[in-house]
């Protein structure tokens, strides 16, 4: 069965259900789940293009706050660079995935 065809079975199922429709309502709800699915993974793709690396993100981290990296992990929209400073503290800092923003934490 075609999309537009599978569509029109379940209006028409959802109007005046019998038991046979019935029987196929949950294949059309995988259906429209489905389209739905494919019509939005492009927009995710995309999406997941535009973030910057890890290394970048250390990269910008270390500009800010200088030091030894100790660990980067992924919270969120942020990367957290954990940082040895030359003094021996230890510090977070976040950078932003997308704009490259760096916060001290």
């Amino acid at each position: 069965m075609v999309k537009t065809e599978k569509l029109n079975l379940l209006f028409k199922m959802l109007s005046n259900p019998t038991v046979e429709l019935r029987m196929q309502l949950p294949n059309c709800l995988a259906v429209v789940v489905l389209a739905c699915t494919l019509a939005f993974s492009p927009v995710q793709a995309k999406n997941a293009q535009d973030t910057i690396s890890k290394k970048e993100a250390v990269q910008l981290a270390t500009t800010k706050q200088p030091g030894k990296t100790l660990k980067i992990s992924l919270e969120g929209d942020y990367y957290v660079v954990r940082i040895l400073q030359s003094d021996g503290r230890i510090i977070d800092v976040k950078v932003h995935k997308i704009t490259g923003e760096v916060k001290k934490d």
